[in-house]
């Protein structure tokens, strides 16, 4: 049973992962050149097939290759980085016991270095990531109070807020 946890939770990280390079390309389309556009292509096609073969190491390795193949977006924004000057979170506005949480963010320059504070008003626990996506699971009601700190290559910090309400079934049907 804890393959298979770990099989699903691998494959939710590697369609995220597949999204947020999908988004990345989007978000830079002006600026990418075109042999790193071909490189992330390959790299989200390679992981996409592989996927369906429900083989960990598989799925792992085409998933780090991804990873490893955006850092190349990185290296070409060096040299034209845009200092950020918003970050709005991405998250959903209520999610319901025991489901993931996750959450992204959308920002108008160059990010690199992400600092997630979630502060849970069930038990007080308090939550730290430094992943682009945040993720957690909370297995009683209450509220997340979600804070982001993300920095450009530079060390320009700029900050972003959000409310996450954790409801049971039963206030959905309400």
């Amino acid at each position: 049973a804890e393959q298979a946890s770990s099989l699903v939770e691998l494959l939710s990280a590697a369609s995220s992962g597949i999204q947020q390079a999908e988004d990345l390309l989007e978000a830079n389309a002006a600026t990418i050149i075109p042999e790193t556009r071909a490189v992330i292509e390959e790299k989200i096609s390679n992981l996409q097939q592989v996927l369906s073969s429900d083989n960990p190491d598989k799925i792992e390795a085409a998933l780090t290759d991804l990873i490893e193949s955006l850092q190349l977006l990185h290296v070409e924004e060096t040299g034209q980085s845009v200092p950020a000057s918003t970050v709005n979170l991405q998250c959903p506005p209520m999610v319901i016991v025991g489901d993931q949480v996750e959450c992204g963010f959308e920002s108008d320059g160059t990010l690199v270095n992400y600092q997630w504070t979630a502060v849970f008003s069930g038990d007080g626990s308090q939550i730290s990531s430094s992943n682009q996506i945040f993720s957690a699971v909370y297995e009683e009601a209450g509220t997340v109070s979600l804070k982001l700190i993300a920095c450009s290559s530079t060390g320009q910090c700029i900050e972003g807020n959000h409310t996450v309400e954790i409801i049971t079934p039963e206030q959905v049907k309400r």
